[in-house]
């Protein structure tokens, strides 16, 4: 062989050493970006994302209106409680009592005594006040409110209640009340998302409508000047203002709370 084609051949076989070098390095820079995909997310498609957890809403069950104006220093009325998970009952009682300065002494149901959430008066001898229970009896069972002296007058709004917590004075929050004379009863309660706002409004002798944003749960309104008592819920926030339109202006009251889930 010619030295000229002794070159050639070396030259040719220099070629194919490189281009071979070449295939192995993109061999190789392949491989590892499939490896740093694959590292990148290695679950994707063998674990599912876990589940959020939650659990159920606070939900109204029951609501009834009742109401009395046989003078007494206590009034029953049977009330039935058909929740069963996490049950809770709130009563918003009014009376006028013994011709000005008695008060509302306390609530039982099934002979079980309710705790006081908040008891107040428009002036002397008009009172409201609302009392909750967690775990109730179930079924129809006996409502008693007691009062200090003779009540001419009485009526009330009682509500049982779903998913709410289970240790009564853990149940329910942010108690406020507002009395006044005006067409426009209204309180402001703290509350929280997840929560629900009830209130109790004390009136007579007009009606009462509750605003459009509240879900009334009863108005047991009686006939001329006597006593009645209204009650609405709302879904709870930071503030929640539970409003109402009288129609006429009256001495009223109006109180209210927030419940609370377990």
């Amino acid at each position: 062989m010619s030295v000229k084609g002794a070159l050639t051949l070396l030259a040719h076989s220099g070629l194919i050493h490189a281009l071979y070098v070449v295939r192995q390095l993109v061999l190789i820079l392949f491989l590892f970006s499939v490896v740093d995909v694959a590292a990148a997310q290695p679950m994707r498609m063998l674990i599912p994302k876990k589940a959020v957890a939650g659990g159920a809403g606070i939900t109204k069950i029951d609501n009834v209106t009742v109401a009395d104006v046989t003078p007494s220093t206590s009034d029953t009325w049977s009330v039935t409680n058909n929740a069963t998970t996490n049950d809770f009952i709130l009563v918003a009682a009014g009376a006028f009592i013994g011709g000005g300065g008695g008060t509302i002494t306390g609530a039982t149901y099934n002979g079980v005594a309710m705790t006081v959430i908040g008891e107040t008066g428009t002036d002397s001898g008009n009172r409201f006040a609302l009392f909750g229970l967690s775990a109730p009896a179930s079924g129809a069972n006996n409502l008693v409110v007691s009062y200090s002296a003779s009540a001419s007058e009485a009526a009330a709004v009682v509500s049982t209640w779903e998913n709410v917590h289970q240790t009564t004075t853990s149940a329910f929050s942010g108690f406020n009340s507002a009395t006044g004379t005006s067409t426009t009863p209204a309180v402001t309660i703290t509350s929280a998302s997840g929560g629900v706002v009830v209130d109790g409004l004390y009136f007579f002798g007009v009606t009462a409508t509750a605003h459009a944003s509240q879900t009334t749960l009863g108005n047991a309104q009686q006939a001329s000047s006597a006593v009645s008592m209204g009650s609405s819920y709302e879904a709870g926030a930071t503030s929640v203002s539970m409003d109402w339109t009288l129609g006429g202006s009256i001495n009223w009251g109006i109180a209210g709370c927030s419940i609370k889930q377990p």
